[in-house]
């Protein structure tokens, strides 16, 4: 481990940078690959509805564009070195990120098989739970009240179906939504 907080240490100061330019290619790799929404219209001959492609492609030019400003303001303006810059991650913060990675990754897998709700619900309290948050009503409260409004803002606003899941679950779901 602390061979991997010196490589951390000495890599610190282009992190910020590295970062913004993993996440613009991300977004640019993500739109590219997507369905175009321009193309899709001219394709169907809408032009006043809105396909299911659109808020993902309008989320990612947006990320696209954010991360493009992100990297040149970086390198606009050098690194300010600061005690807290010195410091950098440690091992103990890579794990943590590590461990909401996996959480990522199972949550993801979940959603299709137990549905958006208990997923969100369950999954929210061990991300913040993985995160440090030792609040009871933080940790258990708020991954409930962002699923209902996802839920609302979804399903009774915009009108976009959410993942119900398998089996039981499924059954579940119709009695919410």
């Amino acid at each position: 481990m602390k061979l991997l907080d010196e490589l951390l240490k000495k890599c610190r100061p282009h992190g910020d940078l590295l970062v913004a330019i993993v996440l613009l290619f991300s977004f640019a790799l993500l739109r590219i690959f997507s369905k175009s929404l321009i193309a899709a219209a001219i394709r169907k001959g809408q032009w006043i509805h809105h396909g299911p492609e659109f808020w993902p492609n309008t989320i990612l030019t947006f990320g696209l564009f954010l991360c493009a400003i992100l990297v040149i303001s970086l390198l606009r303006k050098p690194a300010e070195r600061s005690a807290e810059a010195e410091i950098g991650a440690t091992s103990v913060e890579l794990m943590r990120m590590l461990k909401v990675a996996i959480f990522l990754v199972a949550y993801a897998l979940a959603i299709p098989r137990i549905g958006f709700i208990p997923a969100t619900t369950v999954g929210g309290v061990f991300y913040l739970l993985a995160l440090g948050e030792r609040r009871p009503l933080v940790f258990a409260g708020l991954p409930l009240v962002v699923s209902v409004l996802i839920l609302v803002i979804f399903t009774r606003i915009l009108v976009v179906p959410l993942p119900r899941g398998t089996g039981i679950f499924r059954l579940w779901s119709f009695f919410l939504y």
